[in-house]
């Protein structure tokens, strides 16, 4: 992108690439490995709230959600961005913001933390989302180790 020279024609090409890649990521083919260039096209043509959604959607689909919270930082500003618009995008951000809290929150109990308390303290997720991370993990060993009714054909 750094070779691409600010132009009308320019811009058209970026757009559509964005565009394609939008295609892609609904049909379920976009590849992490070209996140990197959507986020250099989005900055390049000054995307608007909807590409920064995009960007944001894409980027949460592969488990980036830092990448997803810096690049909404980076680009609320960008012209065209209305005053309406950027109160969703930072309503977007809050959520990214605690989805990244909740995964910190996941890592703890995964590394076998069982105190709720030392959880939230650490992490800030409300306590009645960490007993329901704890009950999900639970219920997912279930399935993975058959110990339920289900599994066991039963």
């Amino acid at each position: 992108m750094n070779d691409y020279i600010y132009n009308s024609k320019n811009i058209e090409v970026v757009k559509s690439y964005i565009q394609e890649c939008k295609q892609d990521f609904e049909d379920g083919n976009f590849k992490k490995e070209n996140l990197d260039l959507l986020d250099d096209c989005i900055v390049f043509v000054q995307g608007g709230k909807e590409e920064i959604e995009l960007f944001s959607k894409i980027s949460i689909s592969f488990g980036e959600y830092k990448k997803a919270y810096n690049f909404i930082s980076h680009n609320i500003n960008n012209e065209g961005v209305t005053k309406e618009e950027k109160i969703k995008l930072r309503d977007l951000q809050q959520h990214i913001k605690y989805a990244i809290k909740k995964e910190n929150a996941l890592n703890l109990i995964m590394q076998g933390q069982k105190n709720v308390q030392y959880i939230v303290s650490h992490t800030g997720v409300r306590g009645s989302d960490v007993i329901a991370l704890r009950k999900s993990i639970k219920n997912d060993n279930k399935l993975y180790t058959g110990n339920n009714n289900v599994e066991e054909g039963r």
